[in-house]
């Protein structure tokens, strides 16, 4: 009996819009006024939903043409990101509480 042989995944690179870095930026701080060491859960959690996003990036919901969203562990936060054959692009890391537009009139300046 033949063994089955396994892909390898090769992680796509991530690259964070200057948009999307300052929303990280915001919400880091918001969580650290409220509970020193809360903002560090924070990243943690954002970094491990961008692992996650460059390992398999074809796996989360398309919300709008290409754009896809990965949901943040713990936090009401989401990954909205396009990309390419080889890289990840993170458009924004929106709080579920935003409103649509801001995310539709972002994308517009792409």
């Amino acid at each position: 009996m033949r063994k089955k042989e396994s892909a390898l995944v090769v992680p796509k690179s991530i690259i964070l819009l200057p948009q999307a870095e300052s929303d990280i930026q915001s919400a880091y701080q918001w969580y650290e006024k409220c509970e020193s060491g809360l903002g560090e859960v924070l990243l943690a959690a954002v970094d491990a939903a961008l692992a996650a996003i460059a390992k398999q990036p074809d796996i989360y919901p398309l919300i709008v043409d290409s754009l896809r969203r990965n949901r943040v562990q713990r936090f009401p936060h989401s990954v909205f990101y396009t990309q390419d054959d080889h890289t990840v692009y993170v458009v924004a890391v929106f709080h579920s509480s935003r409103h649509p537009n801001r995310l539709i009139s972002r994308l517009k300046n792409l």
